[in-house]
């Protein structure tokens, strides 16, 4: 494991998060695990999305705020939050707006639906490097970014 240059790392994750507007979440409570593509919005390493409360990831996030998610060559662990409906406009509402017109369009105006922050606590992106695989690591709770190479020397033939 080396460490590497946070800002650099985190520079780069929030540019694949901002580039990728469609990220699967997953969630889990009760011994279940589910998984769904969501529309999502970012301001840094924050990501949102909307949910309504008839659904089977909000009850899960309500049980069990602890989520991951993923696209490209990237997961992310970290934690959900419901933002208070009140700021809704003041968040990331009209982002949304702009980025996913469709979906602002259908859920936006139901009253049962929640505006969902995720606080990222760590990041793994999947690289190679001369043909060999690694792992740079973003430790957002601890301020960190290291690299791990990936042994792939010994194989079963």
């Amino acid at each position: 494991m080396k460490e590497i240059e946070y800002k650099t790392l985190e520079a780069e994750v929030i540019n694949i998060i901002s580039s990728n507007g469609i990220m699967v979440l997953a969630t889990s409570s009760k011994d279940r695990v589910t998984a769904r593509a969501m529309s999502c919005v970012n301001d840094g390493l924050k990501i949102y999305f909307q949910t309504g409360i008839d659904s089977i990831k909000y009850a899960q996030m309500k049980e069990n705020p602890n989520v991951a998610l993923c696209c490209a060559n990237m997961q992310i662990e970290g934690k959900s939050k419901f933002l208070d409906q009140s700021l809704r406009e003041k968040t990331i509402i009209g982002k949304y707006a702009i980025e996913h017109p469709g979906s602002y369009e259908k859920y936006s105006s139901m009253k049962k639906s929640f505006v969902v922050e995720i606080v990222p606590s760590l990041v793994t992106l999947w690289k190679y490097e001369n043909g060999n695989p690694l792992r740079d690591i973003l430790d957002i709770a601890g301020r960190k970014a290291y690299r791990e190479y990936y042994d792939i020397s010994e194989r079963v033939d």
